[in-house]
């Protein structure tokens, strides 16, 4: 190759460099300008005042809707922000279908974003409510607001279907095969009513009805983890704190209530006169039903599966004849840290009158091993308050298990807990409670603990099978234990080998007048039935020279087992220290109190030995006429 040929080569590389950079530069500047090209918001979304429940509508418009990629509506009360998920909160006309009584106000933006990724925002509007002092009664149902007189047809809309009226005394609602969903919504799930809304803020009326016919279900598909929430299937508000009205859900159809946070949940008292089934979101914490206090008519079941508590009254919770409660709950992890979860849960006194109550709880490992927490507590009736349990001819059923996991996460599984010092456990005219806790990975149970009084008399009965690791005691009472013509038979082990208590009180006092009655405790291991003096001891050992009182057998009762029992002073250990007691002592062993006991009624052969004594004289009086013959 020539010298030119060289120099003309070198200059054609120059210039298809300088090409390139031109033509990279000339994109380049093309790019920075498609990127820099947004919209001009030429119409701001204008303040609102309404009078609830009137609805609301913002709108915003721009210069280039064509090149428009989104709109996102956002709403902030002054504190806190909420991104708005209703599907017109992603179009340029946010509907907002309703408002409640409410006197702050609220700030919309829409964040509007073109196709190149570009954002621009809007003013912010206001929503004001202008009769937040007025006191009006509204239903308010996804994205329904009636008021009195007004009826509506959920097939018009697209939540479902089935009709929805509201009666003008304004103390009615009647609803007919509605069939309610919330999965779609014009406005926002996070911030309106997710279920049934009954709102009458200081309500004069003393009971309010939700009357049911048909096929009714209620879906609460909705769930927002950042709140831990899913809203309320069927709510009331009152407003009051005291003289609390009533909510009454009655009908002559079925109720089916899904998912929610609550499935009923009411400021004021509650009243069931109809079957009633609910059913938690998979994995979602929810609780049942949840009120003051709450009455379960003659003759309604419900069936309540639940992962959380099936009935939680603040007040009292009653039940009447021929009622049948069913729960099935799973212990739920509420958030990072111990949980405790009561799947019946009072604050007063339960009353139960010819009713069944069923209780199957279940806790799993991936509850509660992914936040490395733990279950300290799961139990099948806890009370809060002063109030305890009182049960006539009425059927108790508790059995709580636990899945094996990869570590212990759960301890403390119980069958009954008492609250403070008079909370008592009373079963009369044939009542039977049913407990039993087999739960191989949790440490301690329990299968009831009053701090009152437990009395069990009239035929009624208490059996009780508990095991765990750990502790395991069947009934303990901080005052007294009163067993009077009754049936009463506990078994309570330890797996590891720790501490077994049978039945154990501060006072003791058994009265049989039968032989079907008896009390039968056996503790594997432990202290089959012990009495608490009040004392502590340095030592767990024997104690002599003491006159048992605190221990009474009466009526016709006596030891059966072990033989030749007696009641002597010892000192066994106890919750951080050494208790001394009474117990009950096998004589052939007397290194430690017995580990089982029975007591019954003999029965009597008198009778018995009359009518063979007749019948001897009867035979021999026939045999001497034969001879004489």
């Amino acid at each position: 190759m020539n010298k030119e040929s060289r120099s003309f080569k070198k200059l054609l590389m120059i210039l298809t460099a300088v090409m390139m950079i031109l033509s990279t530069g000339f994109f380049a500047k093309a790019q920075v300008y498609a990127d820099e090209e947004t919209l001009t918001i030429t119409k701001q979304p204008e303040n609102v005042t309404v009078n609830y429940p009137e609805g609301a509508v913002f709108h915003v418009e721009v210069d280039h809707p064509e090149n428009v990629a989104s709109y996102h509506w956002s709403l902030s009360d002054g504190y806190s922000v909420f991104e708005l998920d209703g599907t017109s909160a992603s179009t340029d006309t946010l509907i907002i279908p309703w408002t409640d009584q409410n006197p702050n106000t609220f700030y919309l933006c829409c964040t509007i974003t073109d196709k190149n990724g570009h954002k621009i925002f809007t003013e912010d509007a206001e929503l004001n409510v202008g009769n937040f002092e007025e006191d009006r009664p509204v239903l308010y149902l996804g994205d329904l607001a009636l008021e009195l007189g007004e009826s509506a047809d959920l097939s018009e809309g697209l939540q479902g279907s089935g009709r929805i009226t509201y009666d003008p005394s304004g103390t009615l609602v009647t609803f007919e095969d509605v069939h309610f969903h919330n999965d779609v919504s014009v406005y926002d799930t996070t911030l309106q009513s997710l279920g049934i809304f009954l709102f009458a803020r200081h309500a004069k009326e003393p009971e309010f009805t939700c009357y049911f016919k048909g096929e009714n279900v209620i879906d609460n598909s909705y769930y927002d983890p950042d709140y831990n929430a899913a809203g309320v299937c069927l709510n009331s508000f009152f407003g009051q704190e005291e003289n609390k009205s009533t909510l009454i859900i009655d009908g002559d159809g079925s109720l089916v209530l899904n998912g929610g946070s609550n499935s009923v949940y009411s400021d004021g008292n509650l009243e069931i006169k109809m079957d009633l089934e609910t059913h938690p979101l998979e994995g979602i914490y929810s609780d049942a039903i949840t009120a003051w206090t709450i009455l379960i008519d003659e003759g309604v079941h419900l069936d309540l599966h639940t992962n959380g508590t099936g009935i939680r009254a603040k007040g009292d919770l009653r039940t009447y004849k021929g009622s049948v409660i069913d729960i099935d709950s799973i212990a739920p992890h509420v958030s990072v840290g111990p949980t405790v979860k009561f799947i019946v849960n009072v604050d007063g006194a339960m009353y139960m009158e010819s009713t069944k109550l069923n209780i199957k709880g279940n806790a799993k490992p991936e509850t509660f091993e992914p936040y490395g927490s733990y279950l300290v507590n799961f139990t099948g009736i806890g009370f809060n308050g002063l109030g305890g349990l009182n049960a006539k001819d009425s059927a108790i059923d508790i059995e709580l298990s636990c899945e094996e996991g990869s570590d212990i996460y759960a301890l403390n599984f119980c069958g009954i807990v008492g609250g403070e010092n008079s909370s008592s456990l009373e079963l009369e005219e044939a009542s039977k409670v049913d407990i039993r806790i087999d739960v191989d990975n949790v440490f301690g149970t329990t299968g009831i603990l009053m701090p009152g009084d437990v009395n069990v008399s009239k035929d009624s009965q208490i059996h009780i099978d508990v095991k765990s690791l750990g502790e395991a005691s069947a009934i303990e009472a901080d005052r007294a234990i009163i067993f009077k013509d009754c049936i009463v038979d506990t078994s309570a082990v330890s797996l590891d080998g720790s501490g077994t208590y049978g039945i154990v009180s501060s006072d003791i006092d058994i009265e049989l007048n039968d032989p079907k009655y008896y009390v039968s405790s056996k503790a594997e291991n432990g202290v089959a039935m012990a009495a608490d003096t009040g004392d502590r001891a340095d030592e767990v050992l024997p104690q002599e020279n003491y006159t048992p009182s605190v221990i009474r057998l009466s009526g016709k009762a006596e030891f059966d087992t072990p033989k030749k029992a007696q009641i002597n002073l010892c000192g066994i250990p106890g919750y951080g220290e050494t208790m001394v007691t009474e117990a009950v002592y096998d004589l052939s062993d007397m290194e430690r109190p017995a580990g089982e006991v029975k007591i019954i009624v003999k029965k009597d052969n008198t009778l018995y030995y009359a009518a063979g004594a007749a019948a001897a004289i009867g035979v021999l009086a026939l045999v001497l006429k034969n001879r004489k013959k």
